[in-house]
């Protein structure tokens, strides 16, 4: 249940009187069922919160799985472009999100930034990341996309085993074996972000704090749609997720601000 007072700058008008940013009123426009006014606002004040912060102009995609209905649940909260698609059934459940069964099911974003036009994802500057509410190992990652052919991807798995208690981090990186960075990490629940802020420097973060930093090198930008609940034919997991992004490369500051920005909206749902 939604839970929070929050106060509204003025913008277009919704029904019974109520005002809201130009881009949530589109947003509520794309959703086959709408949400009622307390979603509504809370959806709204999160749009305000995050344009006045400088990760927004960044974001190539954002999707807010934790939804009240599963088709708006795959929504790009910025513009009709890059969707999900739902792959062999990944279960939605209402206020947390999508899980995939870890063996087949995901959701396919559409957006590939090896083909996209002008993303704010590059080579040398590019960040993911995706907020998981399942407290699980495995080896399969969570989130990236990954070029088997060629070996390159930009991948999250969470946490990898209970003995190193891991999550491994990688954007456009070369083998999985030899390019990996990876930092303690005791649960897989929060949100990780993989970011590269140059040729050779990549941080992990959790929560928004940056646990991992490496000097790998950056490859090719992989030909892939990035992936939620997999990276590609043979690497899933079944951890649910309640939000996910693609952007241009953040400052740790960004990736504070992204993490505050959605806490709001985690608590008010009651996400654990």
């Amino acid at each position: 249940m939604i839970g929070l007072g929050l106060g509204l700058s003025l913008g277009v008008a919704g029904r019974g009187g109520k005002k809201y940013d130009p881009l949530a009123t589109a947003l509520f426009a794309r959703m086959s069922v709408q949400p009622d006014q307390t979603r509504k606002t809370l959806i709204n004040s999160r749009i305000i919160a995050g344009k006045a912060k400088s990760f927004w102009a960044k974001l190539d995609a954002l999707w807010v799985h934790a939804a009240h209905d599963a088709q708006a649940g795959r929504l790009n909260w910025l513009t009709g472009n890059y969707d999900c698609v739902p792959i062999n059934n990944p279960t939605f459940t209402t206020d947390r999100g999508y899980m995939g069964d870890g063996s087949g099911s995901y959701l396919d974003t559409g957006f590939n930034p090896s083909t996209a036009t002008s993303p704010n994802y590059q080579q040398n500057s590019g960040s993911h990341g995706v907020r998981s509410n399942t407290d699980n190992i495995g080896t399969g990652s969570l989130a990236g996309f990954y070029d088997t052919t060629n070996n390159r991807g930009t991948t999250i798995n969470p946490k990898v085993d209970n003995t190193n208690q891991q999550a491994v981090y990688r954007l456009n990186q070369g083998p999985t074996a030899t390019s990996s960075t990876v930092a303690a990490s005791p649960t897989s629940i929060g949100m990780f972000v993989a970011n590269r802020v140059g040729a050779t420097d990549i941080r992990g973060y959790r929560n928004g704090t940056k646990i991992a930093t490496a000097a790998t090198a950056s490859t090719v930008v992989a030909n892939g749609n990035m992936r939620l609940g997999s990276i590609n034919a043979s690497s899933f997991r079944a951890c649910q997720f309640s939000m996910g992004f693609i952007a241009g490369g953040l400052t740790d500051q960004e990736a504070q601000d992204l993490f505050d920005w959605f806490e709001p909206y985690r608590i008010a749902l009651g996400i654990t």
